[in-house]
């Protein structure tokens, strides 16, 4: 179907009397206008719910150690490769994330850790800090089986992101220890003298 992406255009296509007609028909269902609002009819305009809308950036958090493809060594780029399809939470074929499978909790689906990874880039819902507790959390049950980079549509390979994230929190949490330790010899040797 047509869908949110071209609903503004279809008064063009089929005209303002058939689009009245699609409403009404509509309204006999949902007559509240609660179920899929701005799809088909009263459509959302073209430009609004963009991924990357006027308050898009590049993170400042630095390149990606590995090469993601198109995406360059950009793990941002890499996750925002998620469109969202939802092929993640379908359990009727395919190898797709066994974790989420167990759970049922979309933060463990390959869409739901994509989108968390974005969200991080942003900064907005989630720090931008490669010492993210929350999505270190949602990637801790990831298999790293694989299964996302064969059965995804947009070949989401949540196993090199975890790997890539990890790389990056774990040098940030060495360098934090390390930090520590040189302030408690720091410290200690201020107590001696």
């Amino acid at each position: 179907g047509d869908g949110q992406s071209r609903g503004e255009l279809l008064e063009r296509m089929y005209g303002p009397v058939l689009v009245d007609a699609f409403r009404e028909f509509k309204a006999v269902f949902d007559p509240r206008g609660r179920m899929n609002p701005g799809k088909v009819v009263d459509a959302y305009p073209l430009d609004t719910n963009l991924a990357r809308g006027p308050g898009y950036r590049l993170s400042s958090l630095g390149p990606s150690t590995f090469a993601f493809g198109g995406a360059g060594h950009s793990l941002q780029r890499a996750a925002e490769r998620c469109a969202g399809v939802g092929r993640c939470l379908r359990d009727d074929a395919g190898t797709m994330c066994p974790s989420f499978r167990v759970t049922r909790n979309e933060q463990h689906s390959t869409r739901g850790r994509a989108k968390l990874l974005v969200e991080m880039f942003q900064g907005e819902t989630t720090p931008a800090t490669w010492r993210s507790r929350e999505v270190r959390d949602a990637l801790d049950l990831c298999l790293s089986c694989k299964g996302c980079a064969v059965d995804c549509p947009t070949q989401v390979d949540m196993a090199a992101y975890k790997a890539e994230f990890l790389h990056h929190y774990y040098a940030a949490m060495s360098t934090c220890v390390g930090d520590r330790k040189s302030t408690r010899l720091n410290s200690s040797h201020a107590n001696i003298s």
